[in-house]
C-alpha cells in the first residue's frame, strides 16, 4: 500500500544501522510516529480514505529524509524512522519537528479534507565505541517515548536518551 519497508525489513535495516554506527562511531536516532485522529478518519470515511491518508503520510515522510535514512510502516497508523550519521541529537529533533509540521498539513481526499497530527518518540544514544557490545534499546525506549509524548498532548514529541555514555567506557 505505502511502498515502505515492513516490520521485518525495518528490523533488518535497524540491525544494519547499529552495526554501521558501531563500526563508524556514528550518532543515530530512531523515531516512532503514531498518527493522531487516523482512526476517526478511517471510521468516518472508510478504509479507502484511510488508505489514501497512509499513502500521503508515507510520501510526506519520505520527502523529508535522506537516502541513507529509513522510514517504515510497522502496521496500522504506526511508522518508524531510522536516522543515521547525525551530527547531534538536535538533528533528530529538527527532523521530527519538520515531520510533525508536514503531518499537520491538510490532506485532500476524494470527498473531503482531512487533518491529522502525530505523536513522535525519539530514541537516541551516545556515539558508540567500536568495542561496544550492548545493543541500543531503541525499539523499547522509542516506543516508550512515543507513548509518553502522546499522553502529553497531540503533536507532542519526547526525546528518550538510551544512555549518556558508551557502556564500554563505564
Amino acid at each position: 500500500l505505502t511502498d515502505l519497508p515492513n516490520r521485518a525489513l525495518f528490523h533488518d535495516r535497524l540491525q544494519q544501522a547499529i552495526i554501521s554506527a558501531r563500526r563508524n562511531g556514528a550518532l543515530g536516532a530512531l523515531l516512532f510516529i503514531d498518527l493522531d485522529r487516523f482512526k476517526a478518519i478511517n471510521d468516518q470515511y472508510g478504509h479507502a480514505m484511510g488508505d489514501m491518508v497512509l499513502v500521503e503520510v508515507s510520501h510526506r515522510l519520505k520527502k523529508l529524509l535522506r537516502e541513507s535514512d529509513t522510514v517504515a510502516r510497522l502496521g496500522g497508523d504506526e511508522f518508524t524512522v531510522i536516522l543515521q550519521n547525525l551530527n547531534s541529537k538536535k538533528d533528530a529533533l529538527h527532523i521530527a519537528e519538520k515531520m510533525n509540521a508536514a503531518l499537520m498539513a491538510s490532506i485532500e481526499l476524494a470527498t473531503t479534507t482531512a487533518t491529522i497530527g502525530s505523536s513522535i518518540g525519539i530514541a537516541s544514544r551516545a556515539r558508540p565505541s567500536r568495542a561496544s557490545t550492548m545493543p541500543p534499546p531503541w525499539p523499547i525506549s522509542g516506543s516508550t517515548a512515543k507513548a509518553m509524548s502522546g499522553s502529553l498532548s497531540p503533536t507532542a514529541m519526547m526525546l528518550w536518551e538510551s544512555w549518556a555514555t558508551d557502556e564500554a567506557s563505564a
